[in-house]
């Protein structure tokens, strides 16, 4: 994405502002930023649903452009917070069928892949129900098979895991983590979620349209000014090294995932 600059009709100032970064292949990347910081406005304008005003996109080498809109489409898998928007068969099964089946793929092809990302999300004894009548979590993991069954080069999650409760997020957050890895998968994720963005490489800040800061994981969450500025929670394994520094143990002021605090309290352990 190069000098990127979008304005609503009507609007007296851009909702994107000179935004521009690169994002690798297999990186997971979490745009954060307030309501109307011009989140939503950038993913749409990634997957060309709405026409960029000046500056460029290039997805997998392809500039992108109204006469190749349907190419990159095809290479873009969106999962969205509502569930319910993207369901449009009367049983799972259906519903996974129906992009594949847009793409011309052969019914056995079909059966084969509905059956791999089921199991992928855990959710094969379920292939002949109906999605409305599942749970949020469960609709999420369906809408969830039917975009990676196209296998995506691009994951985008719009706020994908907000309406799930903590263990259903943390269990969809693990499936496309995993399938991210074993696919070399791009995921780029528009979240407040500290548990999504500690998944991340990168984390991009946006305000009033504009890329304020190109960061990382650590950075942010070592900065108590950044979590408030952006509404974020602490995460547990940071309030956890806090409330441990102020007992009086040796625990490095940085942030920490929980992996590499338990090594550290292991080491501390040892040495008592």
């Amino acid at each position: 994405m190069k000098n990127l600059n979008f304005k609503y009709e009507n609007s007296k100032e851009n909702t994107i502002n000179d935004v521009s970064f690169n994002i690798k292949r297999g990186e997971w990347v979490s745009v954060i930023g307030h309501n109307g910081s011009g989140k939503s406005t950038l993913i749409k304008l990634l997957d060309g649903l709405l026409p960029i005003d000046s500056g460029s996109i290039t997805i997998n080498d392809n500039l992108v452009k109204e006469n190749n809109l349907d190419q990159i489409r095809k290479s873009i898998g969106l999962v969205f917070q509502n569930p319910d928007n993207q369901f449009v068969g009367a049983t799972v099964e259906d519903d996974i069928a129906f992009g594949l089946e847009n793409n011309q793929f052969s019914r056995n092809d079909m059966n084969v892949i509905i059956d791999k990302v089921l199991k992928v999300v855990d959710m094969s004894n379920y292939r002949t129900h109906e999605p409305s009548k599942l749970s949020g979590g469960q609709k999420q993991r369906i809408a969830l098979a039917g975009v990676l069954a196209l296998s995506p080069k691009i994951l985008i999650l719009d706020e994908a895991t907000s309406m799930i409760d903590p263990q259903g997020r943390n269990e969809i957050l693990d499936i496309i983590n995993n399938f991210r890895t074993d696919n070399n998968m791009t995921v780029i994720s528009i979240t407040h979620d500290v548990e999504e963005i500690k998944l991340s490489s990168r984390v991009l800040l946006l305000k009033s349209g504009m890329l304020i800061e190109d960061t990382n994981p650590y950075e942010l969450f070592n900065s108590v000014e950044n979590l408030e500025k952006y509404s974020l929670e602490m995460p547990f394994s940071a309030q956890l090294s806090r409330h441990l520094i102020n007992s009086g143990l040796d625990i490095p002021n940085s942030y920490m995932d929980e992996e590499e605090l338990i090594k550290c309290i292991k080491k501390l352990y040892l040495k008592m």
